[in-house]
């Protein structure tokens, strides 16, 4: 503090009485909050001094005195309550308002507290319990005091709240509260809204079905944390455990990816391995298929996929390290200023250690003076250089700006400033450099390119031009309604918020704003002819339907400067379902297939089956055949009894038996409850797919001639994964114009995977075709194309003695 003072007081001029005197204040003010700065009296008698913070049009919003004796620092509070957006100002007096000392600028943040959110878990299912807590801190991170008591409410994906705690008392800054979901919620992100002082705080957090994982997979380098490029191997251990306890025994894919341009959108594998894993393994990859010198850092990802042997089932990670250069060397800055200020020396302090963070010296210490003739804005690079002028560490770069808005508020006499708009009508705007906010109003403009153009005329000079965007749109209007859905005699309770282009709500008062509500018909019910918005820039309002409405979507319109926006909801009799009915099936089915089976439920909204008569309908999609028979069309329906659940069975030829090209059906269910007589449906599509199987081919690389030529077929079910049973024959043809250049037998392994034998080299081809026959049937898989002659030449090298 002391250090702080004597710098200060290098700026303070003596005033008229001959006292000296320095003051340390904030920029920056918040509602509700107390605005803190420090006085110093340097002279030899006492000095009282009182403090204002005022308008634009000097109302006064807080005031304080303070009587500092001979060398005492104090410190002075001026307590704050709400704040509208405008202009304030810090005014300075001395002995009771008799001689005004100095006046300066400060910026208001709408903010008053830093509020934190925090839940016990960032997803839940339905039935969990949601426990969560809120953090209010002051902006010197100590928490806020009893007198602070929030509204807190929870809101789900539609915005409708769940559950509301008002005013309540906070604990040391911390309010701590719980939420118990129901069984049948709604999905999606769920919203924690905090109030207070007419502020809005959010969080979020996601209610959706989920498994939890049945085992994790963990990747380690070892023995370091890191690698280095001199190093002839790097090592990874693998482990695998179940959440429950107990290791995984299967098997473990490890695919190595670098680059040589460190962009990780342009990766490449370099190397594979496949091995046994019994909870943990340890795997070697060689370094230098990563790094095959040490002149600069290099990235490498290692994908990891672990199959558990008796289920199956495969988890999968990612993990990335840096392979280092030799000797390298990470510095990290301890100390520094933030920004230049010309004349006054500038401290920054470095620390150099090795890459497992281990001190390589002492700490530098480093002086710089800025001079006025500095840019705007400067870049100070840091190298740790060896004696032999060899880089051991990255540069780093440390941003200093010459921005004064984060520097000591010192009195000073200011310099005028000027800048230039360059718009049409030529507008000009003078300031003082202690006002960091310049505005000018603009009248109508054309829609051009325009651009800023900003110059010192005196003091520090300098000229920088800026690209503006034009966007006529005035201001964003939001409409909010309590529902989606109105009954007659509902109350439909809607509010309007208005944004100005900087996303803030427009102020209080008479805005012009029109809001009409029509019925279903296009009929104007209710009108709002000159809506006024409240504090928060909204205008809510509520209309009342009558037993006997018009049905169908309504329509709330709001006019304000120009500008329309609409919001629907829907008006109908409607009957909140007591049971639903689901249908399941697999997804796909074959062509060749004898009977397509779906599973049916129908079940209350508290779980219990509901007993009935199933109507289960199997119509075309129209999208998916040429032939555009209407969908309400049934093929085949089935009329059976349910009691929660049935499985129902349709011959899938006879739905196939008329000649139409289908791929898609839609399976409709429909079930009556026997008790009361009502109706619920619902519905799926099944796929149809005339292969059961995919065969592709995966190339190590393009072929070209003269080089090794390394590929492999691959066949798999539909969805993706490789065939187990029956067959595991296949044959393979090379063939030019029905000609068989090569063939031969192969068997799939557990991959499902066989390697193809042949030497490019040694046939006569431009093209050749990939041919497989698998169980009986024929499947093209690609070509292959012989390089022309005078295509560019293709070079691999590979390194095979290091020195």
């Amino acid at each position: 503090m002391l250090l702080l003072v004597v710098l200060v007081v290098w700026g303070i001029p003596r005033d008229c009485a001959g006292q000296r005197y320095a003051m340390l204040a904030p920029r920056t003010m918040r509602p509700h909050t107390a605005y803190e700065l420090m006085v110093s009296n340097l002279g030899a008698g006492t000095e009282q001094f009182m403090y204002e913070i005022v308008t634009a049009n000097d109302t006064v919003v807080g005031a304080t005195s303070v009587e500092v004796k001979p060398n005492e620092l104090r410190k002075v509070e001026i307590s704050l309550n709400s704040l509208k957006e405008e202009h304030y100002r810090l005014k300075v007096w001395e002995k009771q308002k008799q001689t005004l000392l100095n006046t300066t600028s400060l910026e208001r943040i709408d903010r008053s507290y830093l509020v934190l959110f925090q839940t016990d878990k960032p997803a839940y299912k339905p039935g969990d319990r949601v426990q969560f807590r809120v953090l209010f801190l002051l902006p010197d991170t100590k928490p806020v005091g009893q007198s602070v008591r929030p509204t807190i409410f929870i809101a789900d994906p539609d915005r409708v709240r769940m559950k509301q705690w008002n005013g309540v008392p906070l604990s040391s800054g911390v309010f701590e509260g719980s939420f118990q979901l129901a069984e049948y919620t709604s999905f999606g992100r769920w919203t924690i809204t905090v109030s207070v002082n007419e502020q809005i705080y959010k969080d979020t957090f996601s209610v959706e079905e989920y498994t939890l994982s049945l085992y994790r997979v963990q990747v380690q380098s070892i023995p370091k944390a890191y690698f280095q490029c001199d190093d002839p191997k790097m090592s990874l251990k693998l482990s695998a455990s179940f959440v429950h306890g107990g290791s995984v025994r299967g098997n473990a894919t490890v695919v190595v990816r670098a680059n040589y341009n460190n962009f990780p959108s342009q990766t490449k594998e370099v190397a594979r391995k496949e091995l046994s894993i019994n909870g943990t393994a340890i795997v070697d990859f060689p370094t230098d298929v990563v790094a095959k010198s040490c002149d600069e850092e290099r990235n490498v990802w290692f994908d990891v996929i672990v199959t558990e042997s008796s289920t199956g089932v495969s988890y999968n990670t990612t993990c990335s390290y840096t392979v280092h250069n030799a000797g390298g060397v990470t510095m990290e800055v301890l100390d520094g200023n933030e920004a230049f200020y010309p004349g006054l020396a500038m401290r920054l302090m470095v620390k150099l250690a090795t890459i497992d963070e281990k001190p390589l010296v002492n700490t530098h210490h480093l002086t710089l003076t800025s001079s006025p003739q500095m840019a705007p804005q400067m870049k100070l690079l840091a190298f740790a250089v060896k004696e032999d002028g060899k880089i051991l560490s990255s540069s780093i770069i440390i941003r200093f700006l010459s921005s004064s808005s984060s520097a000591p508020l010192l009195f000073y006499e200011p310099e005028l400033w000027k800048v230039e708009v360059d718009l049409p009508t030529g507008y000009e705007i003078e300031g003082q450099e202690e006002n960091y906010h310049n505005s000018t109003e603009i009248d109508s403009i054309p829609e051009e390119e325009y651009e800023l153009v900003a110059e010192g005329l005196s003091g520090l000079e300098f000229k920088t031009k800026s690209r503006l965007d034009f966007d006529n749109k005035f201001c964003s209007v939001l409409i909010q309604t309590d529902k989606s859905v109105y009954k007659p005699g509902d109350t439909v309770r809607y509010r309007v918020l208005v944004l100005d282009r900087s996303m803030k709500p427009l102020p209080a008062g008479d805005s012009g704003m029109m809001v009409y509500i029509r019925d279903g018909k296009g009929n104007r019910i209710k009108q709002w002819s000159n809506a006024s918005l409240g504090e928060c820039g909204v205008f809510q309002a509520e209309l009342t339907l009558s037993t006997e409405p018009v049905l169908g979507e309504w329509t709330i319109n709001v006019e304000v400067v120009g500008l329309k926006e609409s919001k629907t909801f829907d008006v109908d009799e409607y009957v909140l379902p007591t049971y639903e009915v689901t249908v399941e099936s697999p997804g796909y089915t074959f062509l060749d297939d004898e009977l397509l089976k779906v599973v049916v439920n129908s079940k209350y909204t508290y779980g219990k089956p509901v007993a009935g008569e199933l109507t289960v309908a199997v119509k075309l999609a129209s999208s998916m055949c040429f032939r555009r028979e209407p969908t309400e069309t049934s093929i085949c329906q089935k009329v059976l009894p349910i009691d929660g659940k049935t499985v129902v069975e349709f011959n899938l030829k006879e739905i196939l038996s008329s000649k139409t090209y289908i791929r898609e059906l839609t399976i409709e269910a429909e079930v009556c409850e026997t008790l009361t007589g009502r109706t619920q449906k619902g519905s799926t599509t099944v796929q149809l797919h005339d292969e059961r199987y995919q065969v592709r081919m995966i190339e190590e690389s393009s072929y070209f001639p003269g080089l090794p030529y390394n590929a492999w077929i691959q066949v798999t079910n539909l969805d993706g994964s490789p065939v187990q049973d029956g067959a595991k024959e296949v044959e393979i043809a090379l063939r030019n114009y029905n000609i068989d250049l090569h063939k031969q037998s192969s068997t799939l392994d557990e991959k499902g995977m066989a390697q193809l034998n042949v030497k490019l080299d040694e046939l006569d081809f431009d093209y050749v075709s990939v041919e497989v026959k698998y169980r009986g049937k024929d499947y093209y898989v690609q070509g292959i194309t012989k390089p022309r002659d005078y295509e560019e030449a293709l070079m691999r090298v590979r390194l095979s003695e290091k020195e």
